[in-house]
């Protein structure tokens, strides 16, 4: 699946596995890493739920048409589905009870 990143640093969190783990620590970075490649690896976006540790959900309210995944406990890691079932854009990784 085509990832197609919403900030110039995500899409270097994703390449540079040192820079991920220097802005969220250890555990989130290596497990953004491995969440995207997982991700990158499928062939369109209903693959993804059939993952049940991703955890994938939609949001709703202000963020309808987003869906999040777990990374860790308090991390998670917002989706959009893009414009072909083979795309996914990556909006952004948050700690939701900061």
């Amino acid at each position: 699946m085509q990832l197609i990143f919403h900030s110039r640093r995500l899409e270097r969190a994703f390449r540079d596995p040192a820079f991920a783990v220097r802005l969220w620590g250890a555990d989130v970075g290596s497990r953004y890493e491995q969440r995207l490649n997982l991700i990158q690896a499928q062939t369109d976006w209903n693959r993804l739920f059939l993952f049940r540790a991703l955890n994938l959900h939609p949001l709703r309210g202000d963020r309808a048409g987003q869906f999040a995944l777990r990374l860790t406990g308090r991390w998670r890691l917002i989706v959009q589905p893009g414009t072909s079932p083979a795309q996914v854009h990556i909006m952004f990784v948050e700690d939701y009870h900061a």
